[in-house]
């Protein structure tokens, strides 16, 4: 697929909140984007809207029978598209008016290789509108223009731009490569990846005035957090933990403090 900008959809959540998130793609209307769809290991209702719901069926599917997780799910997106920026989100993500354009546009500063909206649900700062409801994405999108502005902020010292929406610049991709399918379905990798790209010089971004409201999470969600949170935890310090790299640890810490450790992350 060529095109400037490839959205893929990381499809698992009911299909009604499946169909509101491609319907708010389609209403950016931006000219140079395609969107795709990327079932991981659908149950049956999902598998019945992929093929019959017309604001599903109509669009490209890359998927797989058993759930990959959303590692493997972003590198399917990224190998099987040519695209300048590759935009991954969550299925249950409601992007708001100019959300798209406004990540696509933020990677147009040098430096910059990936993009991420602010939202009402997320554990670190992109969460700035927490209590925003399904039944005001506009109104909380026109909010946060008028509350942020232009204003662009970079999220260190955990670089934790989240996975349920971010782009990335394709010479993201071509420098470090694609993300790590050993986190599963598991968290994680998404900051596995942030730290990844920050250490070989492209920076990371919060779009601020840029909106996406968030679903809960689906069942299937919540049960692999918590079933994967320990083992992603500890495969997170085995790649990022300098200790640890070396060979000179073998035990975890419950939370990672990012730059502020002398270990995070050793440029090389």
């Amino acid at each position: 697929m060529c095109s400037a900008v490839v959205v893929g959809v990381h499809a698992h959540a009911e299909p009604e909140h499946l169909i509101e998130t491609v319907r708010s793609l389609q209403a950016e209307g931006h000219e140079s984007a395609d969107i795709v769809l990327l079932p991981d290991g659908p149950d049956a209702a999902l598998l019945a809207a992929l093929a019959a719901e017309p604001a599903l069926a109509g669009l490209p599917q890359w998927g797989v029978a058993e759930p990959l997780g959303a590692p493997a799910c972003f590198n399917r997106l990224a190998s099987r598209s040519d695209a300048a920026v590759v935009v991954f989100v969550e299925s249950g993500t409601v992007l708001g008016p100019g959300c798209l354009t406004m990540l696509v546009e933020a990677l147009k500063v040098p430096g910059r290789g990936l993009a991420g909206p602010s939202t009402n649900r997320s554990w670190n700062q992109q969460g700035a509108f927490g209590g925003a409801s399904a039944l005001d994405v506009a109104r909380t999108a026109a909010t946060a223009r008028q509350r942020f502005g232009a204003s662009v902020r970079t999220l260190e010292p955990l670089y934790s731009l989240a996975d349920f929406c971010v782009a990335v610049n394709r010479g993201v991709i071509d420098v470090i490569g694609g993300a790590d399918q050993d986190y599963g379905t598991g968290p994680c990798w998404e900051m596995d990846y942030n730290i990844r790209a920050a250490r070989a010089g492209f920076r990371g971004v919060w779009v601020c005035a840029a909106y996406a409201f968030r679903y809960p999470p689906t069942r299937r969600r919540r049960d692999s957090d918590v079933h994967q949170m320990a083992s992603a935890r500890r495969l997170y310090q085995d790649r990022i933990c300098g200790l640890h790299l070396r060979g000179l640890r073998e035990d975890y810490e419950s939370h990672c403090r990012g730059d502020v450790c002398e270990h995070f992350a050793p440029a090389r």
